[in-house]
């Protein structure tokens, strides 16, 4: 389960591309990309360009984790994290609702490069826009002087998807399925689950069994945007708010009270703006322990309600 929808995307050829690519503008039609590798000045290696296409298709069809990776010419006039957010939305990547998309952009005429990734993909990536740019800076400084002096990028090309690859890896083994249409009924397999492992030895590990994790919608109010750790009525993860983002404790349509963990560029990424302390708002979260009194879970992505 969790695989993207890959149907619009064909399979890539085997045989290796000839040529550059265009890259449609930021602003126009969006449409689902059909490749997982744009080249506007066709100067990656066609045969390591052709296996990283083959690569990110497999991921895309087994996972649901979707990546593409943008050589361009021309960033439009936006810096190139913009333009890489401007493309992820472009080219439809990933899921909206799970955020299991991610663009990675180099523009080596312009010096500049940068990541994109969904809501979904940045819990699990973490600082891996801010670590691993140094892979894409070195092909501009290292690289690029060779691509353009023989007509191919040669060795460099597989350097090039190293920041690709490691973005999709790094998603592969999560559910990115909403299958639960309430945080109760999510709880309800949850515990029943529990049970079945319990009556029969089986050991839980759930930083071991990442695709327990399950993913639900659930409508819910926001209570408090800062809740105090301190407060035994509520608990509070400190060291998974560190990991993730701050704790934003909600109450369901139902009266069950759960502690959201927001990954801080979540909120910038969604349509509906900020989180409002009263407001209602469609959620969609993945669990992280349903062991407490307050449940404790990630947010995807939301929503706001009518209220």
């Amino acid at each position: 389960g969790g695989a993207a929808d890959v149907g619009a995307v064909s399979a890539p050829l085997a045989a290796a591309r000839a040529g550059a690519d265009t890259v449609p503008a930021p602003g126009s039609t969006p449409s689902k990309f059909g490749q997982f590798v744009y080249d506007e000045f066709g100067l990656l290696d066609p045969a390591g360009r052709a296996e990283a296409e083959r690569r990110m298709f497999g991921i895309a069809r087994d996972t649901g984790v979707e990546v593409v990776t943008l050589l361009v010419k021309d960033l439009h006039g936006m810096g190139a994290k913009d333009y890489a957010y401007a493309m992820m939305r472009q080219l439809r990547v990933g899921k909206l609702d799970v955020g299991n998309g991610a663009v990675v952009v180099v523009a080596p005429e312009q010096r500049q490069s940068a990541i994109a990734i969904g809501p979904g993909l940045l819990i699990e990536v973490g600082n891996l826009q801010e670590l691993n740019l140094g892979s894409l800076e070195s092909f501009i400084e290292d690289a690029w002087p060779v691509c353009t002096k023989y007509g191919n990028c040669k060795g460099w090309t597989q350097n090039f998807f190293l920041t690709s690859d490691r973005i999709a890896r790094s998603g592969q083994h999560w559910e990115w399925t909403v299958r639960y249409p309430s945080l109760a009924e999510m709880k309800a397999v949850h515990d029943r689950e529990f049970a079945d492992r319990m009556e029969t030895g089986a050991r839980y590990e759930p930083d071991k069994s990442l695709t327990w994790r399950k993913i639900a919608r659930l409508e819910a109010t926001v209570v408090d945007l800062a809740p105090d750790p301190d407060d035994s009525s509520h608990f509070v993860n400190a060291m998974h708010a560190e990991r993730v983002g701050p704790p934003v404790l909600v109450r369901t349509d139902d009266g069950i009270d759960a502690m959201l963990y927001v990954h801080p560029h979540v909120q910038d990424l969604m349509p509906a703006g900020k989180l409002v302390e009263g407001q209602r708002f469609a959620f969609v979260i993945r669990e992280h322990s349903l062991h407490n009194d307050t449940p404790q879970l990630d947010l995807l992505s939301y929503d706001a309600l009518r209220r």
